[in-house]
């Protein structure tokens, strides 16, 4: 059985008529094609397409049962579309599928003209075998002189381990321009990843951007550095940017540069990038250093309190 999925290697972004992440916490849904599926406002899927080779079998829809925001969330499901294994996907835009051979390709996004720090939201998901779910993010902005789009921002996570039931996550923009403010933006969300396997899901609702980059930071999740702090310098708070391998507790400990311990707490971890805010309240100014400790490891950064 051949699969290909090349969705997240052929993005091409164009605005659209939205202001914000449209259809957020996904409550609103329209019924479509013959008039037995789902399709969420804002949102497309390979739904239209499925519709025509296999009615009835539909790898987006809405969930109903004990949403964690309001009345619904979306639901992704990698699924067996005649002889092809097709993954769940919804994208901020047009999605466009060829069951046989398999491919994707997404057009469109809505207006974004903020340097957003982090795309985070509540999810469950579950992977078939060696399969994971995955999300994608993307920040552009036109560029007039070359009549292209420069990418300012992105993310591009593949799940690991499970959520069985609902999570919150944080997953952190690597930027790549230090001085572009995008005016695009563009969600993927995936049931699987390049090899998909029927059965692996991927849940999500109440979808936000938050914190903010600014300009002259590339980015604040350096793929070399296990814990980043941002903002750095900073006063009154910063937040602790940690990769954890698995679900677990670590411990986080601000000191100074003595070595006395100024906080100290104990923090439930997700698998894959975590968010973790840091009270700064009440401290001189001076460096100081954040240390995470995590199994018996200790990953440590230099912070800066003005």
């Amino acid at each position: 059985m051949k699969k290909i999925f090349t969705l997240f290697s052929t993005l091409f972004l164009a605005s659209a008529a939205f202001a914000q992440i449209p259809n957020a916490s996904f409550e609103t849904w329209v019924t479509a094609g013959t008039g037995s599926y789902h399709e969420a406002t804002g949102w497309g899927s390979a739904n239209a397409t499925i519709d025509g080779v296999m009615p009835g079998t539909y790898t987006c829809d809405s969930g109903m049962n004990s949403a964690p925001d309001g009345a619904a969330y979306m639901k992704l499901t990698t699924k067996t579309i005649a002889t092809m294994t097709v993954p769940g996907i919804a994208v901020t835009g047009t999605l466009n599928v060829v069951i046989s051979p398999m491919s994707y390709t997404v057009a469109g996004g809505f207006p974004y003209t903020t340097r957003s720090a982090n795309l985070t939201g509540k999810w469950q998901h579950m992977g078939s075998g060696a399969d994971h779910g995955r999300v994608g993010v993307f920040l552009s902005k036109w560029n007039a002189s070359l009549n292209k789009r420069d990418t300012v921002a992105w993310a591009d996570s593949t799940l690991t381990g499970m959520a069985m039931s609902w999570s919150d996550f944080t997953i952190p923009l690597k930027y790549k321009s230090a001085s572009l403010t995008p005016d695009t933006g563009m969600i993927v969300f995936s049931s699987s990843a390049s090899t998909p396997v029927a059965g692996s899901y991927l849940y999500a609702d109440k979808v936000a951007f938050t914190g903010t980059v600014p300009t002259g930071i590339i980015s604040i999740n350096t793929p070399d550095a296990a814990t980043t702090v941002f903002p750095n310098p900073a006063s009154g708070s910063a937040t602790v940017y940690y990769h954890s391998a698995s679900s677990r507790t670590i411990a986080v400990a601000l000191t100074d540069m003595t070595g006395k311990v100024i906080r100290n707490m104990e923090v439930r971890t997700m698998a894959g990038e975590n968010s973790i805010p840091l009270d700064l309240k009440g401290l001189a100014q001076g460096m100081y250093f954040v240390q995470v400790i995590d199994e018996g490891k200790v990953s440590q950064s230099k912070l800066l309190v003005n």
